[in-house]
């Protein structure tokens, strides 16, 4: 098996690692032994020595390059994403997701502009564009801001928030680091019959900043009202 010369190149250019981990069974944790390798090939060669019920080569972001479940299988996305650093935000942000069953951009445009009105708060528009898996649909991203340090403020703020849009909500968090410092809350919701189809939201006080060829750069921070 070949590993592609874009994924040698790129892995050079960023100085990313790599490491090798071992699974011995299904369900098991993942066992690292051998990591700090600054090749692709280098490491997909040790993995390949290595006998167990399976064996990953995973970036030095914990994402999976390849996996003897799949060995003729390169996940090269995962190399063009580079490595990231975590920035922690002065503030808590929602980053929105929506799946609006719309014909035109124009009806896309009107929910936006709804959502402001709904929100009572300005958005950063990241996405609107037609899905690519249905042409019914139009995925939208844009991001909210709460100008608050205190997670449990912005935890309350969001739920508030969500309430505004639909009425039922799932919530999964708030997850933290170690440390504290960093908090996630994400939030579920589906409302076929009054216009979105699916609605999500990640409420963070942080932001990866990644240094590869796929992400986007930061978009600009909403203005104050």
């Amino acid at each position: 098996m070949k590993i592609p010369k874009d994924d040698i190149e790129t892995a050079e250019r960023l100085s990313m690692t790599f490491y090798v981990a071992k699974q011995e069974g299904r369900g098991h944790p993942y066992q690292t032994f051998i990591d700090g390798i600054g090749s692709p090939v280098e490491a997909v060669q040790k993995a390949q020595k290595v006998e167990a019920w399976n064996v990953v080569v995973f970036t030095s972001e914990g994402y999976i390059y390849w996996s003897s479940q799949s060995p003729e299988f390169i996940n090269s996305e995962v190399v063009r994403q580079g490595k990231h650093t975590t920035l922690k935000l002065p503030h808590f942000e929602m980053d929105w997701v929506v799946f609006l069953r719309a014909n035109r951009k124009e009806k896309a445009e009107k929910f936006l502009k709804r959502m402001e009105e709904t929100l009572r708060t300005k958005i950063v528009l990241r996405l609107c564009e037609r899905y690519f898996k249905d042409n019914s649909l139009f995925e939208i991203g844009f991001t909210t801001r709460i100008d608050t340090q205190d997670v449990r403020e912005a935890v309350f703020s969001a739920l508030c928030l969500g309430q505004r849009v639909l009425p039922h909500w799932t919530v999964t968090g708030p997850m933290g680091s170690d440390d504290g410092g960093l908090w996630e809350l994400r939030g579920h919701s589906k409302d076929e019959a009054t216009g979105p189809v699916m609605i999500d939201f990640t409420l963070r006080n942080f932001y990866h900043d990644w240094s590869g060829d796929v992400f986007d750069k930061r978009p600009p921070e909403p203005e104050n009202s």
